[in-house]
């Protein structure tokens, strides 16, 4: 793709609309840090590839909220923020459009509203930006291995890897709550345990894997019964503690039991389905504006009614489009008629079910009066210690039981309070004070931690029966460990499922990382010697030298390779500013340049950030390499370089752009040209023709100054480099300009009418200024150098 037109609105730095046209062959943006030229980058980056280098580098991403940091700042109309790009791809010209709206956008192909860019084949996805943001060069050395792995997997457009496995990693977080991590730490600890009983080997890898239906086919093997679901199963294994126990207390101790975990959420889940069902009943009421008495009379009337008289005042007043409004109106108020019984019932469910909350609560514990018969026999047995945790339990089942039965109570009168005021008196500044979520939450962690409680405080008192009664301690710790797995197993398929996933997610991660350092290694060693060379035109004759970037095995880190003076160094430490921003430029030319197929032009954001004029220089005779291939667009901020670039460049007539006095308003862009000669030439007309003293003033150094750029620009038209030109007018002045301009060609005719005009009664001086600044004397220069301009420069 090559890039005709983009205009900018409401977008980063761009408040009011802006547009740039780009040259075909060279597009060159100056100005000063701050003035917006990175602005138009990220306009280019946000368009095609959403988010932005800026933001997708940053260490403190959060900072970046979508629409607060694309949408400029001072944008305040109601126009929705845009950029509009027109190119060309494969030589069909395209408009493509981006509308920011909130969070979201809208694209447009040609002014139609499309899903993606996909129609266009642009593969963007499998091909890389073509632009190189001045962020992802400083972001590259200064970094630890481990993320400048990912700064070069940016530069080298494998960042879709990257940002997939950050995706994956922030799925697996979130997917670890506190309850699973819970669930972990008592899974880890029987998985660990199970290694003391040789004889449950065969459970090993169904416990492992999680295959609970293969654990139970397992188990019940060894408990020597046919069949093996859930039931039989937990029967089977309380046989076996009983017998080890078998005394009156023993047996007491192995009657004690709870339902299984999935009834327990069953039960606690109803105060969300309850409170949801009675809020959604309410909402449907709401929309009722008639009583019951008064849709009675509606429907007497519609039934009695005889168009046009009405039944009740015997005027000719029900007309048929009456009789169809009554209709409607009793048809919708039917089903309003009949949420609000539901209502009622949902009302009275709710109120029976939280009367009911202690005596239904306690079906799912351990019974109060099993446990009171538990304690007293523990204490006629001499387990004092046993006996008092016992009676504790007991009273924790009570009194902790009716606390919660009490804030269920409040809650709901107070969620209650709340939907009514909401949906029946339209009360829009009614908080809702309770979390619903939390309630089911309390609920569950109720009977977590009363039976968990009791699971502790059962093996205790099977292990003082045991050590009592002589059993064997390895036999019965085998049993209640069996016990506490087939439990965990039973009440954990939250879990179980979580954890799978989690599995699948670590899998699905080393997957990807293992094909990523792949792909990374291979395009490093695919472009050794390409970055390698671009490295040396970059730093010619330079005693440090890069040779390489090293991954380490098995992990996600790259290593940079160096020498200086025949000795090998790390860059980090060794490399100076300018030799880390030849680096990253020579790991974004191979892959991102020379490799793209799909992008016919190369972007490049303030590329000699910190270059020196050497490194600058050579980086220029790179860049007229590319442009023979590519359209080169250059934002940069030295003027040293603009002024190489314009030079340079100066027969390809590039479009140049100065960007400045950026304030509320966006930057000011002025379409400077590839002529400085005529610029001048424009100033000095103008103030000409205001004719005042200090207009005629500065028109003479206009003129002043569009006689020495006429003169660089006709020795760089003769193939004379800008470097050279510059450095005649540096040391030798106009003077030397216009000896060494008749030196290529230029007739001394056109040297001798400029001087003519000059004050070179100082014949050493190479500062020669006009010798009057009067109307005629300038008008004269003016065409003076209008003449070589037309005459001499194509």
């Amino acid at each position: 793709m090559k890039l005709k037109k983009i205009t900018i609105k409401g977008f980063r730095g761009f408040n009011t609309e802006e547009t740039i046209l780009f040259d075909d062959n060279i597009t060159i943006v100056y100005g000063q840090n701050g003035s917006g030229k990175s602005s138009l980058t990220e306009a280019l980056e946000w368009l095609f590839f959403d988010q932005i280098s800026r933001q997708r580098l940053s260490r403190c991403k959060s900072e970046y909220q979508y629409e607060e940091y694309l949408k400029n700042v001072f944008y305040s109309e109601s126009e929705n923020p845009f950029v509009e790009l027109t190119g060309t791809i494969r030589g069909i010209e395209y408009k493509l459009k981006k509308e920011l709206i909130s969070r979201e956008y809208k694209l447009y192909i040609n002014d139609l509203e499309v899903a993606d860019f996909s129609s266009l084949a642009l593969n963007l996805e499998s091909y890389f930006r073509p632009m190189l943001a001045q962020t992802e060069i400083k972001a590259l050395v200064d970094a630890e291995p481990k993320d400048r792995w990912e700064q070069i997997s940016c530069i080298l457009g494998q960042d879709t890897l990257s940002t997939s496995r950050d995706d994956l990693m922030a799925l697996r977080n979130n997917k670890k709550t506190d309850e699973y991590k819970s669930s972990l730490r008592k899974y880890e600890s029987l998985i660990t345990e199970l290694t003391e009983y040789p004889e449950f080997i065969s459970l090993t890898q169904s416990l492992s894997s999680l295959n609970v239906a293969e654990f139970h086919l397992e188990l019940s093997k060894i408990l020597s019964i046919s069949n093996h679901d859930i039931e039989a199963i937990s029967a089977a294994i309380s046989s076996k503690i009983k017998a080890l126990l078998n005394s009156e207390l023993g047996n007491r101790v192995t009657s004690i039991s709870y339902p299984d975990r999935f009834k327990i959420d069953e039960f606690a889940e109803y105060i969300k389905t309850g409170f949801e069902g009675f809020a959604s009943e309410a909402i449907k009421v709401s929309y009722g504006s008639y009583g019951k008495s008064e849709l009675e009379f509606l429907n007497l009337g519609y039934v009695l009614g005889k168009s046009p008289v009405c039944p009740f005042c015997l005027e000719e007043t029900y007309t048929e489009e009456r009789k169809n409004s009554i209709s409607k109106l009793l048809k919708d108020n039917e089903e309003i008629q009949i949420a609000n019984s539901r209502l009622k019932t949902q009302t009275d469910e709710i109120s029976l079910w939280l009367s009911n909350f202690e005596i239904s609560c306690k079906t799912y514990l351990p019974n109060e009066t099993e446990l009171a018969a538990v304690a007293i026999k523990l204490k006629e047995t001499g387990l004092e210690d046993l006996a008092i945790a016992t009676q504790q339990l007991q009273t924790k089942v009570d009194t902790d039981t009716a606390r919660l039965a009490q804030t269920l109570k409040e809650s709901w009168e107070s969620y209650r309070v709340y939907v009514e005021q909401k949906y029946f008196h339209k009360n829009t500044d009614v908080v809702l004070e309770i979390n619903i979520d939390n309630l089911v939450n309390s609920i569950k962690q109720h009977f977590e931690d009363i039976n968990s409680a009791w699971e502790s405080l059962k093996e205790g008192i099977g292990k003082a029966i045991s050590l009592e009664k002589d059993v064997d301690q390895n036999t019965f710790k085998k049993w209640f460990y069996i016990e506490k797995v087939s439990k965990f197993l039973n009440n954990s398929a939250e879990f179980i499922t979580r954890h799978k996933l989690l599995l699948e997610i670590d899998l699905i991660q080393t997957d990807l990382e293992e094909f990523e350092k792949k792909e990374i290694e291979t395009l490093l060693a695919l472009h050794a010697d390409e970055i390698k060379d671009y490295y040396h035109k970059l730093n010619p004759s330079d005693k440090v030298q890069f040779f390489g970037i090293e991954t380490k095995e098995n992990r996600r880190q790259a290593s940079l390779k160096a020498e200086a003076y025949g000795k090998q160094v790390n860059p980090v430490t060794f490399f100076s500013e300018a030799h880390t921003n030849s680096l990253a430029l020579s790991i974004y030319f191979p892959q991102r340049v020379d490799r793209n197929a799909t992008w016919e032009c190369v972007i490049l954001d303030d590329p000699v950030q910190s270059m020196d004029d050497n490194h600058s220089q050579s980086l220029l005779e790179v860049l007229v390499e590319i442009q023979q291939r590519k359209q080169l667009i250059i934002m940069t901020h030295s003027k040293e370089f603009y002024l190489k670039l314009k030079g340079r460049f100066y027969s390809t007539k590039p479009a140049i752009y100065h960007f400045y006095n950026n304030d509320e308003k966006g930057p000011k862009i002025e379409l400077i040209g590839y002529r400085d000669t005529e610029r001048h030439l424009k100033v000095c007309k103008d103030m000409l023709l205001l004719g005042d003293i200090t207009s005629l003033e500065t028109a003479g150094g206009e003129l002043r100054k569009a006689m020495e750029s006429v003169c660089i620009e006709y020795l760089m038209y003769n193939s004379i480099p800008f470097n050279i030109a510059k450095n005649v007018q540096k040391n030798l002045g106009i003077k030397g300009l216009f000896d060494k301009a008749n030196s290529v060609g230029l007739p001394d005719e056109n040297t001798d009418k400029l001087r003519s005009i000059l004050d070179i009664s100082q014949q050493d001086s190479h500062a020669w200024s006009l010798a009057n600044t009067n109307y005629n004397t300038i008008s004269k220069g003016i065409d003076f150098v209008q003449d070589i301009l037309d005459n001499h420069i194509a």
